[in-house]
């Protein structure tokens, strides 16, 4: 038994080791969760108010901006996942459509409010399973005036292929559904937004 261990744990580091490497992937909305989790959230106060959605922008402060992920299941063999895609641009663009998906009355022009965020973290580690994290900072706006914040965490744990970029798409895209889940769950954010 403790062979066929041995066996099988050279086997995964050999086959991770002759994977190509995940570099300049594109980055696709893949998320696992169903629309349906965002609408047992109750947000019949906020529905009409009218929200402009301000760009989400970078702010993780990387040397490796394009760096989204790293399977570490061998500590002497990490391999990174690197995008080619703008991070900010695919977080922002897919929370703006989740936020429309679930109802909010998202405008180009005349809004009562302005939403807005910072992305200080978005990072996939593989080991023995899927870890996904992304962490947005969000602002509301009034006019020129920021009347809330506050930062919407979002994590994925998840099973999946070896090195796969299916499984790394997917982890990426929980995490950021799982943020949006929490900043509408967040009684302090729909108090803030209820119409004027």
């Amino acid at each position: 038994m403790k062979t066929a261990i041995i066996f099988l744990a050279i086997f995964q580091g050999m086959y991770c080791f002759s994977r190509p490497p995940l570099r300049n992937v594109e980055l696709k909305w893949k998320p696992t969760s169903s629309l349906e989790d965002l609408f047992e959230i109750q947000l019949s106060d906020i529905l009409q108010t009218k929200i402009k959605f301000g760009n989400i922008i970078d702010a993780r402060g990387s040397s490796q901006p394009n760096k989204v992920g790293e399977n570490r299941e061998n500590s002497k063999n990490v391999l990174a996942v690197e995008t080619s895609s703008d991070v900010a641009a695919f977080v922002s663009e897919n929370v703006k459509n989740l936020l429309k998906k679930r109802g909010l009355n998202i405008v180009s022009d005349e809004e009562d409010y302005t939403l807005s965020g910072e992305l200080l973290d978005l990072f996939v580690t593989e080991e023995n399973i899927y870890k996904g994290n992304v962490a947005i900072k969000y602002s509301i706006k009034k006019k020129d005036k920021t009347i809330w914040t506050s930062t919407a965490q979002g994590s994925s744990r998840k099973f999946g292929r070896s090195y796969s970029y299916e499984n790394y798409l997917e982890s990426i895209s929980e995490s950021i559904f799982s943020s949006v889940q929490n900043l509408l769950e967040n009684e302090s954010f729909r108090k803030q937004l209820k119409s004027p």
